[in-house]
């Protein structure tokens, strides 16, 4: 999606990632999109879920997207923050979208590389990233599948 929209007249801002991730995201796509309208890229701090609510920097960085009015804000952080993020500053926003697409700046970045697409295609994508990332994708994944087994077999 971030790709073919970056074909268009909108605007854009990127927040997530790290510092590293966000200039090579940055410099990848000016190089692929030279005619593309970026208004920045930013790193935000890491924090806990918890910490976001009012932090700071946060506020400040929200403040700095405002005042450039991109048409999509693209949130390149793990779920929930992003999502947290992207519920509790929209409001704030006289202009423009969030659009939440979690580790993609890595792909961008040439960070992570991206599953084989017959893995997209029989649905074990996530066993890929896990394989590339068990340190920091095991807890959330376990959560998330043993949430869902719960769920599955749980008598109505």
């Amino acid at each position: 999606l971030i790709m073919e929209l970056m074909k268009t007249s909108l605007c854009h801002f990127f927040y997530g990632g790290d510092q590293e991730t966000v200039e090579n995201l940055s410099a990848n796509l000016k190089k692929h999109f030279p005619a593309a309208h970026i208004a920045g890229c930013k790193a935000p701090p890491m924090l806990s879920l918890n910490d976001l609510a009012g932090h700071p920097v946060v506020e400040r960085d929200m403040m700095e997207i405002k005042k450039l009015k991109p048409d999509i804000i693209w949130l390149g952080i793990s779920s929930p923050k992003q999502d947290y993020l992207a519920y509790n500053y929209n409001g704030m926003l006289d202009h423009g979208i969030f659009i939440t697409v979690g580790g993609v700046f890595d792909y961008i970045a040439g960070k992570s590389k991206k599953s084989p697409e017959w893995m997209k295609k029989t649905g074990v994508r996530l066993l890929y990233r896990l394989v590339q990332e068990p340190g920091r994708l095991w807890p959330k994944y376990y959560f998330v599948f043993k949430t869902f087994l719960k769920l599955l077999f749980q008598k109505p």
